[in-house]
């Protein structure tokens, strides 16, 4: 049997590994409406995949590698071949940063255990024993330790421009992506949303970073987004920010080791979010035979009606639903990365 690991954020997991939840579980036992491509793919490739899950809501990308590389070497010690070891990482919002926290830095007693913190290894007799991730989200205080907020808070908002998050992200995807290479273990990439156009950057010089009022950019909000698949129009645009420090790590990155959502002349880079919207048209329908809900995102389960109709008059910004992620196992990830 292979051994996947999987990592992402919350479009991979929408609870802890090892917290909330062991990497490797009983997909029965978890709700369908919460399930993700990485449990669609344990639903038809369980017989093939031994699945170890270290997706992580708010992950960024430095905790998505250094949990892959704890998965793998996990494995290993247990003697599994590296040829029988393959990876998939769903990269996370470039804008995001984690802080690792020692043990005794802050009362682990006082956390909010619930969000922004990762705390993914086996080797513990209780939650944070020897420290713990504290996932920022990158631009926002979270609903955490003031404490926490205050290491975060100055940094994240005057000193870690876009340029060091487009360096750092570019330096994990060469990391690991040369890591399993000299290794022989097959690995793909695809992302939660457009990381790679220079037109997402742009907004993030509009977020307000002083009150860290903002969320990440997304696409723009319109009430028409499904049926004109207005994912945004960057068919032309370039590709981060053209600067020699950027560009020498960009030209380093094999762009065929990602799947990206495009749509011709008019989208290109896409991810799993830019997927959905494009790929949603008039509807898609449910025919597993699991009564999953007939919705494009999962924050629209329990909705009325009304609030279903009005939600694109407010945000654009969701997780895929669980329909649509398994509709991203047949159309992507059975074709492109089994």
């Amino acid at each position: 049997m292979k051994h996947l690991v999987a990592a992402g954020c919350s479009f991979s997991s929408l609870v802890k590994p090892n917290l909330d939840m062991p990497t490797e579980y009983d997909i029965l036992k978890k709700d369908k409406t919460t399930w993700t491509w990485i449990e669609w793919i344990q639903y038809y490739e369980g017989d093939k995949y031994q699945i170890h899950n270290y997706g992580c809501p708010t992950n960024d990308n430095d905790t998505i590698v250094e949990s892959v590389l704890y998965g793998i070497n996990k494995l290993l010690k247990k003697g599994v071949d590296k040829s029988d070891i393959e990876v998939i990482i769903q990269w996370s919002a470039v804008s995001r940063k984690s802080f690792f926290i020692p043990k005794g830095m802050v009362d682990r007693n006082k956390l909010n255990v619930t969000t922004h913190t990762n705390d993914f290894i086996d080797e513990k007799r209780y939650k944070y024993e020897h420290g713990f991730k504290y996932l920022t989200g990158g631009y926002n205080k979270t609903n955490n330790l003031d404490e926490l907020n205050d290491i975060a808070f100055n940094y994240l908002a005057m000193e870690y421009s876009n340029e060091e998050r487009i360096i750092n992200f570019l330096k994990n995807i060469i990391f690991i992506s040369n890591f399993c290479k000299s290794n022989g273990i097959k690995y793909k990439f695809f992302t939660m949303g457009n990381n790679f156009s220079s037109k997402i950057f742009t907004k993030y010089e509009d977020l307000n970073k002083k009150l860290k009022t903002q969320q990440e950019p997304h696409m723009d909000i319109r009430p028409d987004i499904l049926e004109k698949r207005l994912v945004g129009e960057n068919w032309d645009s370039s590709v981060l920010i053209d600067i020699p420090y950027i560009n020498y790590l960009f030209e380093l990155i094999d762009l065929n080791d990602f799947w990206f959502y495009e749509i011709e002349n008019y989208h290109k880079f896409g991810g799993a979010i830019e997927w959905s919207v494009g790929e949603w048209g008039s509807g898609v329908k449910d025919d597993s035979g699991l009564g999953l809900s007939e919705l494009v995102y999962f924050e629209m389960e329990g909705l009325s009606e009304q609030e279903k109709a009005d939600y694109f008059k407010h945000r654009s910004y969701g997780h895929p639903s669980s329909l649509m992620w398994r509709k991203f196992y047949f159309d992507v990830l059975k074709p492109h990365f089994l």
